[in-house]
């Protein structure tokens, strides 16, 4: 357990898309956006994915949506609304 966090995994055969949240510090933001980047994998600010490769300044931080190959919504965000 790194940081006080465990990932669970259920061994199911019907698995719908759940969003999955990381408060990460602002050098593993901009590298997790490169990679997206370099990948070319779509990211958006908004959990609608309406604003395409843009990224949300809420709370006085930064974050972006993306889907991963499961079809979970991915979040990645510097600043939470509990911590402004």
């Amino acid at each position: 357990m790194a940081h006080g966090v465990t990932l669970d995994f259920a061994d199911a055969d019907d698995v719908r898309g759940q969003h999955y949240a990381f408060l990460v510090d602002d050098e593993t933001f901009e590298a997790g956006l490169r990679r997206l980047v370099r990948d070319a994998i779509p990211y958006y600010a908004d959990p609608m994915h309406q604003r395409l490769n843009q990224i949300n300044n809420e709370f006085g931080g930064k974050g972006l949506y993306f889907e991963d190959r499961d079809g979970h919504n991915m979040e990645i965000l510097t600043r939470t609304h509990a911590s402004g």
